[in-house]
């Protein structure tokens, strides 16, 4: 069994043909929604910096990403372009198919990013061997805990699928808050204007990921991705 039939296993899909298409119309008109959803988000940004004579928001947000290219150009399109999205992938969209090692895998990638990793990648350290044992082992255990209580926890996300899926699509948004820095904890509330591309981007990587698998939903993502950089970069 290769990566791509671990990763689609005991889900019934679409076909090739129709994933393809899929995947073209959700990068078109996730490209269109936002275009139009960055030009609100100026004019908002625009009004903050006039009215309340803060530096922009969105300097922020390009200066946080400019930092990625800090240790060179190839690395961080390798981690923007590839590696960014297999993870948020794997963190927010992998466990949608309520596969208990598919929702295992999730959390040992979501502890993984939570120790703190450096990029690029230090090989030659003893630390990020450590991390990827200690990561093996939550999945291990993750994978155990889940198998006991799998009947009620196939129960609950069938019951509340739709909730589910949601809150994956806000947090997957919510959480590039962290690419505006400094934060300005005053002004919180607007912070989700300002991620509301990332939140439309959730909701077509779900829909592909649900309609067509997890694949699918990482190949829209790395197209995305690799779109901005060319254009914004």
């Amino acid at each position: 069994m290769n990566l791509i039939e671990y990763l689609n296993i005991r889900e019934n899909k679409s076909s090739f043909t129709n994933s393809f298409k899929l995947l073209i119309i959700s990068y078109f008109l996730l490209l269109i929604s936002s275009f139009i959803s960055n030009i609100f988000i100026k004019l908002i940004d625009m009004i903050l910096t006039n009215q309340l004579h803060i530096k922009s928001l969105l300097l922020n947000q390009k200066a946080s990403h400019s930092r990625i290219f800090k240790y060179g150009y190839t690395n961080g399109v390798i981690m923007i372009c590839l590696l960014g999205p297999l993870i948020e992938e794997g963190i927010f969209r992998l466990w949608l198919s309520f596969d208990k090692r598919h929702i295992a895998i999730s959390i040992s990638i979501l502890c993984y990013v939570a120790m703190g990793n450096k990029w690029p990648i230090n090989f030659h350290t003893y630390q990020i061997y450590l991390e990827i044992i200690l990561a093996g082992f939550i999945f291990l255990i993750s994978n155990k805990v889940l198998e006991y209580k799998n009947g009620l926890i196939i129960h609950f996300f069938q019951s509340n699928t739709s909730k589910i899926y949601i809150m994956s699509i806000l947090l997957f948004g919510l959480v590039h808050i962290s690419n505006f820095k400094p934060i300005h904890y005053n002004l919180f509330y607007i912070y989700p204007i300002f991620v509301i591309p990332q939140i439309i981007m959730g909701y077509f990587l779900t829909n592909l990921r649900v309609k067509s698998g997890f694949i699918w939903a990482v190949l829209l993502h790395i197209l995305i991705n690799t779109t901005s950089v060319l254009l914004f970069l």
